[in-house]
């Protein structure tokens, strides 16, 4: 189980050099994620969900010039790096907001897109949160899922994750403060496929294929008009 309380201050701990080596906005996630969003020219608000240090919102905004971003985090920490990075770049579209996404602070129906990148292993309700994303996008708009993708990564890949869970219970293991679970390992900081798209299908989205990508899963689905019924659990 974890402990949101001291996710959000690991989180706030390493954001004054988590950007350095996580943020890339010209990745190949972040392009691949901009080619979606850009499948027809008209302009579109986009929410990055958990937005973090900014990867996505400030990628997407050097991508897609036309469309204004809005990020939104529950690490003020975070929000700090993302607003700075923001302004070193002259982004003027971009904005962003403190706050959790398990109740957004956004009113109904107001974005065309939501992007998501690395929340749902977080996050214990996933139909509360997917409900959200729901009540905030416009009929028809389109949610965006990025996760990593336990099943086809890499030597590099799986070095990473074994590197950052190391580094995790170092620290944990001498300021409790940060030890948001007590059990952090590949199969709990990543998701089940099948489960995921099971609860996409749950809240009624409308979902196209499964595309991999650098060690990631990239899941584009759509409002759909229908909300469905919560399966009893």
């Amino acid at each position: 189980m974890i402990d949101s309380t001291r996710l959000i201050n690991w989180y706030n701990f390493q954001a004054p050099f988590y950007h350095m080596w996580r943020d890339n906005y010209r990745s190949l996630l972040v392009r691949r994620v901009a080619a979606m969003l850009t499948d027809n020219q008209q302009p579109k608000i986009v929410l990055d969900a958990a937005c973090g240090s900014g990867l996505f919102t400030i990628g997407l905004a050097m991508l897609c010039k036309q469309d204004c971003f809005v990020g939104l985090d529950r690490s003020l920490g975070m929000i700090h790096v993302a607003v700075r990075q923001a302004r070193r770049y002259c982004l003027q579209h971009v904005a962003f907001h403190l706050g959790d996404v398990h109740t957004m602070p956004f009113c109904d129906a107001c974005f065309d897109a939501v992007v998501v990148a690395g929340l749902f292993p977080n996050i214990h309700d996933w139909l509360l949160v997917l409900r959200e994303f729901h009540r905030v996008l416009k009929s028809g708009g389109q949610l965006v899922i990025v996760e990593f993708d336990r099943m086809a990564m890499s030597r590099l890949g799986h070095l990473f994750f074994r590197v950052m869970i190391s580094v995790y219970k170092l620290v944990s293991h001498y300021f409790r403060q940060f030890r948001f679970a007590e059990d952090w390992n590949m199969e709990t900081s990543t998701v089940d496929e099948q489960a995921l798209t099971k609860s996409l299908l749950a809240e009624g989205y409308d979902l196209a294929p499964i595309e991999r990508l650098a060690n990631h899963m990239v899941l584009s689905c759509r409002k759909g008009s229908q909300h469905a019924a919560i399966p009893s659990r």
